[in-house]
């Protein structure tokens, strides 16, 4: 679960917990502390950091050179601190495999300029 969960359904942790408990049956919830930096679109859904592969591993985004953005290092390095010590429901430990971000795409305005042109000219 991310903030941008609660913020949505304006529910406290223990609430979401509950939620989810009820609803979908979840034994173990646990809490990343921050979503995917520059994920404006959902505000840090969970889902574009971390994903369930197996039972037991999980995907972890990851920066894409060790040069990359500091902060979603930061962000990387806090969400396996928590996978780290986390256990899932029948209590194993978590194994954490990290895949590397695609490195940023920068355009510039020019590019994003004819970006504009062609969604306007696809739309008439």
């Amino acid at each position: 679960m991310s903030q941008a969960a609660l913020m949505i359904n304006a529910m406290s942790p223990q609430q979401a917990e509950v939620c989810l408990r009820e609803t979908l049956g979840a034994q173990t919830v646990l809490w990343l502390p921050e979503g995917l930096v520059g994920d404006d679109d959902t505000d840090g859904h969970v889902d574009n950091m971390a994903a369930w592969v197996a039972p037991g591993h999980v995907v972890l985004a990851w920066p894409h050179h060790p040069t990359d953005d500091t902060l979603q290092r930061e962000v990387s390095e806090a969400a396996l601190a928590v996978l780290r010590v986390a256990r899932d429901a029948r209590g194993r430990r978590l194994t954490v495999h990290k895949l590397r971000c695609p490195p940023p795409l920068h355009r510039t305005r020019q590019e994003a300029a004819g970006l504009t042109v062609r969604l306007r000219e696809t739309r008439v």
